[in-house]
């Protein structure tokens, strides 16, 4: 549990992807709720990194699925954000809310949108997210997309495919 310029041992562990050894430390009695002043929760890490073996072992640990880091940002959006489309569907499988807002008002689905992460998008609207929820300023996902899409901002995205499955979906105006 030593702090080392702001990170324990679990922490190296989730960046380095060091699954045994997380497990060994855990076996030693590493705390997994620890966190340090600059970094959240294990949970959240693990998301960023997309380690669904990690993400497991601390759920099982009693880690908390919807757990906020920065600005109120959950596993389930910083897994968005990082692109693991494969964390997204094992939190949501999992118990994640898909429509918790961080500080700006955006959902994990704002994000996935604004990406054009089509597979995220598709976990999240299978999920039953509210495909409507706007930001604070009052920007919907939809918006959000439509905005990147025809400024060309999106790279590898597929912004038609996400615009036609949100529209699909419901979120509006079409």
């Amino acid at each position: 549990n030593l702090v080392f310029h702001d990170r324990t041992p679990l922490m190296f562990c989730i960046y380095g992807g060091h699954v045994e050894i997380f497990r060994l430390l855990v076996e030693r009695g590493a705390n997994v709720e620890q966190t340090s002043e600059t970094v959240g929760p294990l949970i959240t890490l693990a998301a960023e990194a997309g380690n669904l073996e990690l993400l497991g072992l601390l759920l099982e640990g009693g880690g908390n699925i919807d757990a906020t880091q920065r600005q109120g940002q959950t596993p389930l959006m910083l897994a968005v954000q990082n692109k693991h489309p494969a964390a997204v569907k094992f939190l949501l499988e999992n118990g994640a809310d898909p429509d918790l807002q961080e500080d700006n008002g955006w959902t994990a689905l704002m994000f996935a949108a604004m990406r054009g992460d089509l597979a995220s998008v598709n976990h999240l609207i299978e999920a039953g997210c509210d495909v409507n929820l706007k930001t604070n300023e009052g920007e919907s996902p939809l918006e959000r997309a439509r905005k990147v899409h025809e400024a060309g901002l999106g790279r590898g995205g597929d912004y038609e495919a996400v615009i036609a499955a949100l529209v699909a979906a419901g979120a509006g105006p079409p």
